[in-house]
């Protein structure tokens, strides 16, 4: 791995043009990508076995074997990738932010997710984003199809719950909206890889097996966000619509994550002026306003109380289910003011390419962070590894966004 002190962040020189030798280097790029999906493909299974019936098959030793390998994996690749020349004041302000997280958020506030975060985002570096997800897409297909296929077989719990006269069945995972999420991150997955060709025979398999979810699961949420993606996605593909230069898609792009994000503070904090919409989401509004009674806004990260059982004596549900309150609420002003700079900074990046898809990916990645807390976990929202992109000039940013 080079890195070089460059003068402008406008460099002219391409990022397929860094002294690439076209035949040894083009082979350590296919090598190091390949490297760091087989890496995120292991360390993935940490959470589908915790967030899935096969953890009471299994010992406990295996979920940290898979999160210890598939994250030494994903070091190795980063060191793989020495044909990239990386900017290294911009790499070390990416490595600072990296760690505030990783400190913060990850021993502060005690949530390890973010020391995997982190270092998966830096392990990303340089990697071709399309081809990644596109793999990820169908590795996830497979894994969570026979995870599914083998609670209908009943060969491992297929628990169901009553909930408002409500069936709502688990389908191998240990919650019932589990699946939901799962599919909605996967059509986010296929959305970035295909882009505009999208075919009719995928349009009407996603849009089927989204169908069946919310009929097995009864979760409303990602279903609704997945059916305005697919539909959205769908026109747009056949329209032929590529790039759109409309300044108030660009602008909504950018902006949507802090606009909602200061939205959830509000509607929480005078939840009693809106009933109607505290019902629509569930009670959530009154669940992020008992936080901020509890907690208050802090500086840095700190531990939060959680419980999403309703049988413990003494200990009433009560959770953060917004990504976008959670963030505020448990890892402070300063953490939440550096991820959104950053993320609308990444978000600024995107929407310079004018890529349609791009763009609606983002806006349904912010309407799922407004009410679940999915955005935050990378073994859903692999997308937030996109935070090591800071450490790429705009030249090498635009490569491995647009390539497919």
């Amino acid at each position: 791995m080079k890195m070089q002190t460059v003068s402008s962040e406008e460099d002219n020189m391409s990022f397929q043009n860094t002294e690439l030798k076209p035949q040894k280097d083009m082979s350590i790029v296919n090598a190091s990508d390949w490297v760091f999906f087989v890496g995120v493909a292991i360390w993935s299974l940490n959470e589908f076995i915790k967030f899935s019936e096969i953890s009471n098959y299994v010992s406990e030793f295996w979920p940290l074997a898979f999160r210890a390998v598939g994250v030494g994996l994903v070091v190795i690749s980063f060191f793989l990738r020495d044909f990239l020349h990386i900017d290294a004041i911009r790499f070390i302000i990416t490595s600072l932010i990296l760690a505030f997280f990783m400190l913060n958020n990850g021993l502060l506030a005690g949530d390890a997710n973010w020391i995997d975060i982190g270092i998966l985002s830096l392990g990303s570096i340089g990697i071709h984003y399309g081809k990644v997800f596109s793999s990820l897409a169908s590795y996830r297909i497979i894994i969570n199809g026979v995870l599914i296929g083998l609670a209908l077989l009943s060969k491992i719990p297929n628990e169901v719950e009553v909930s408002q006269s409500r069936l709502r069945f688990y389908l191998g995972y240990n919650w019932a909206s589990f699946a939901a999420h799962t599919l909605l991150f996967i059509t986010f997955l296929l959305l970035w890889s295909v882009r505009g060709k999208i075919k009719w025979w995928l349009f009407g398999a996603l849009l089927f097996v989204n169908f069946w979810a919310y009929n097995q699961t009864q979760t409303k949420a990602p279903f609704l966000i997945a059916i305005f993606c697919l539909v959205t996605w769908f026109i747009a593909a056949k329209l032929r619509i590529q790039k759109i230069k409309w300044k108030t898609l660009y602008f909504l792009t950018i902006l949507i994550v802090p606009v909602l994000t200061i939205l959830i503070l509000y509607l929480s904090y005078n939840v009693s002026s809106y009933p109607r919409i505290n019902a629509l989401l569930s009670n959530r509004l009154s669940l992020g306003r008992t936080y901020l009674d509890q907690y208050g806004l802090t500086l840095f990260g700190h531990p939060v109380y959680e419980s999403t059982d309703f049988i413990w004596i003494g200990r009433t549900y009560q959770t953060l289910d917004s990504s976008l309150m959670r963030y505020v609420v448990k890892y402070g002003i300063i953490s939440s003011f550096l991820f959104i700079s950053s993320w609308v900074y990444i978000s600024r990046r995107i929407a310079k390419i004018h890529d349609f898809y791009l763009d609606l990916l983002l806006l349904c990645l912010a309407m799922e962070a407004f009410g679940d807390p999915w955005f935050l976990f990378a073994s859903y929202n692999i997308f937030i590894i996109l935070l090591g992109s800071l450490a790429l000039r705009n030249d090498q940013f635009n490569a491995v966004i647009k390539g497919i």
